[in-house]
């Protein structure tokens, strides 16, 4: 990082500026603060693209689509405001040298730190196409190496440079790493963006690019019209990397389908994934470049991340963020899928509370523990507070945060890129722990084990394709892949099991079960953005609802009626006995990260919530669906939902990526409070009698809510 000069302003928007990272096509880029002293990276467009209109109108188009997108592999955008006198854009600081850095000044990557580039590249590319934004400038000066890769400008350097928002008739991009459909003019889509990841990887295992080097014209020239060259790929990246690099688009993998190609990851070593020379290049050892060093007074900024489900930790891709979209890709489960075996229950390492910071006004805190792993889960029942840390189920005191049992996980499937899955579901007096697929019963007097499922040696099954459960007084549905089973709650053993129809049209082979719910003697489980009704007893089918799309869908049941939302869709309400429609009415833009496919639905008295694509918590009217509310106003100091609706005592809680937790009038939609504790990102929410539990990167909160 360099110092500021003399012409350099001391603050921008509501960030104070901390020095200087460098300077690019769009502008400066600075490293700056917010007002808790969090740091980001602050990109201020160049004066000369300031006066054209035109610019603006792209900047401000390229903005609105890439907030969508934020999780683990990409630095997200953050804040922007196009209509400054000089535009700025605000994205999370990511500490790291590019790559292009690294291999100028260590030498090429070896191969299993390539692999694991690949894919880590792969699950970015699949959250940025799932939000519908085409990168088009993916080259290596756009991959930051720090904690893991982290794709960066995805989207927004296409309007400094794009003479036009469509996306035909202009060659932008780096020429050793454009496609041919760029090189042509032609319209780009995500299959470009794979194209270029490709040459990517290459640059990183060789130095150089596919097609050598050259002059600008040389290598477009070749690009079009030659093979690349591949013969210095290791042999389990050669088949992926040959498949992005073909020269018809429609040829080429999605990134969903390419991540799944890439798998499994190799471990990486205890010292890290990145060799001890890329290492030695970090802004820390050497100050140049992106500025690794911590400011006097400040911290690292949250990753705003998109969540799965209550719980859902950020560093992990959702596992339906890696299918939607990759049909060619069969994952199912053999007949005989779930083999029941109980283990041993050991006590993993408990918590203990510690006294409170006082917050001031708004919620008091009544307790706080440093639990010993990330939150996964949390829920509440009954004065008992249940947290998944890690492989195990905590109960705690919910009124002291005192530890009353420790129960282990089932195990599951992990494979070697470490990408884990949990869930948890309570029932009458046992919790359903859910680990990589496989699920555990938990008495909840004690913390002992009633049963556990398992996935069958040898089935094609992954954390990625993990397991969700729901559990009745006698039932408990577990959806594994392509199958819902329904098991004895007391003794594990399966009833009957059901497998979803394919969606991707007729005779296609893959096949999703997700989001079961079971209500009366009626089980319920989506396929795609379809869903079917069974009777719970016998498996029967009842009905069946939807068009055998394959865009996934959450429901939730209640009074007679099913509300399905589906991904970058409505809500619809559905009449639970027979499937008629009753109503349907949107929830947010569309839009949303390929990560936020699970969103929570709440039923309650004459309203139901859901977390819209536009990351804000609706209230809908229960019997017509007519808007009620929409909060928080992302408007409003960038508050967003990426956690909730939690409902209690007339509240409507929400958590976010920056650390926030907002709570709202559930009737009107006011905000009353919002809180920012120590937690750092909001995990997990759980909500009972006016006490509010919060999950976060470090530490477990209880919080007396004002005005519950």
């Amino acid at each position: 990082m360099q110092p500021l000069q003399g012409h350099d302003p001391r603050s921008i928007g509501p960030y104070r500026l901390l020095g200087r990272l460098g300077a690019g096509g769009m502008g400066q880029v600075y490293l700056a603060a917010d007002r808790e002293g969090r740091v980001l990276a602050l990109k201020v467009v160049h004066p000369a693209l300031a006066h054209d209109e035109g610019f603006r109108s792209r900047f401000r188009h390229e903005v609105a689509a890439t907030r969508q997108i934020s999780g683990p592999w990409v630095a997200a955008v953050l804040d922007a405001d196009p209509d400054a006198p000089a535009p700025w854009l605000a994205t999370e600081y990511v500490a790291g040298p590019s790559l292009d850095r690294a291999v100028a000044g260590a030498g090429p990557l070896p191969a299993a730190t390539a692999h694991l580039l690949a894919g880590g590249l792969a699950r970015a590319l699949a959250v940025v196409h799932g939000a519908d934004v085409v990168h088009r400038d993916v080259k290596p000066s756009n991959v930051l190496l720090a904690d893991r890769p982290r794709l960066i400008d995805f989207g927004i350097s296409r309007a400094a440079d794009a003479p036009d928002l469509p996306a035909t008739g202009v060659v932008f991009g780096t020429p050793a790493f454009m496609s041919p459909e760029q090189v042509a003019g032609d319209e780009v889509g995500p299959a470009s963006d794979m194209f270029s990841m490709g040459a990517v990887v290459v640059h990183a295992l060789t130095g150089a690019g596919p097609f050598g080097e050259g002059t600008p014209l040389v290598l477009l020239r070749r690009i079009a019209d030659e093979e690349p060259h591949l013969d210095a790929l290791p042999p389990v990246l050669r088949e992926p990397i040959t498949a992005c690099l073909v020269k018809n688009p429609a040829d080429r993998p999605t990134a969903a389908e390419l991540a799944v190609l890439l798998d499994p990851l190799p471990p990486p070593p205890s010292s890290g994934w990145l060799p001890a020379p890329v290492m030695a290049l970090s802004p820390a050892a050497d100050g140049a470049g992106e500025d690794r060093t911590r400011v006097e007074g400040t911290r690292q900024l949250p990753v705003p991340a998109p969540v799965r489900a209550a719980g859902a930790a950020a560093a992990r891709i959702g596992r339906r963020a890696l299918l939607v979209g990759a049909g060619a890709v069969a994952v199912g489960l053999g007949a005989g899928a779930l083999a029941y075996a109980v283990t041993a229950n050991r006590r993993p390492e408990t918590v203990s509370a510690t006294a409170p910071a006082s917050v001031g006004s708004g919620p008091r805190a009544l307790w706080s523990i440093q639990p010993p792993g990330p939150v996964e889960a949390l829920a509440v029942r009954a004065g008992t507070l249940y947290a998944v840390l890690g492989d195990a189920l905590h109960a705690l005191d919910a009124a002291t945060g005192a530890t009353r049992w420790v129960a282990q996980g089932a195990g599951g499937y992990i494979d070697a890129s470490g990408v884990t899955h949990r869930g948890l579901a309570l029932g009458d007096g046992f919790a359903l722990l859910e680990t990589n697929g496989a699920v555990a019963a938990i008495d909840t007097d004690d913390g002992a084990q009633r049963w556990a499922a398992t996935p069958e040696a040898g089935t094609v099954l992954t954390a990625l394709v993990g397991a969700e459960m729901t559990a009745a007084r006698s039932t408990v549905c577990i959806t594994l892949a392509g199958s819902l089973h329904a098991v004895d709650a007391r003794t594990g053993v399966r009833r009957w099991r059901y497998d979803v129809p394919a969606t991707n049209g007729p005779g296609a082979a893959f096949r999703f079960a997700a989001s079961p719910v079971v209500a009366g003697s009626t089980a319920y489980v989506t396929w795609g953005s379809n869903v079917t009704a069974l009777d719970v007893g016998s498996g029967r089918v009842r009905w069946q609802f939807g068009s055998g799309a394959d865009t996934t869908a959450s429901i939730a049941v209640a009074d007679g009626t099913v509300y399905m939302a589906i991904y970058t869709g409505p809500l619809v309400a559905l009449d639970a006995g027979t499937g008629a429609p009753r109503w349907e009415a949107p929830v947010g833009s569309r839009g949303a990260a390929a990560g936020a496919l699970t969103r929570a639905i709440v039923p309650a008295g004459d309203l139901v919530f859901v977390r819209g694509d536009d990351q804000r918590i609706h209230a809908l009217d229960i019997t017509s669906g007519r808007p009620r509310w929409a909060q928080p106003d992302p408007t409003v100091d960038g508050a967003a939902a990426d956690v909730g609706p939690v409902l209690d005592a007339g509240l409507v809680y929400c958590g976010a990526g920056n650390g926030r937790l907002y709570a709202m009038d559930a009737a009107l939609g006011v905000r009353r409070w919002e809180y920012a504790g120590p937690s750092g990102r909001v995990a997990a929410l759980a909500a009972e009698n006016g006490t509010v539990y919060v999950g976060g990167s470090a530490r477990i909160e209880a919080l007396a809510s004002a005005g519950a």
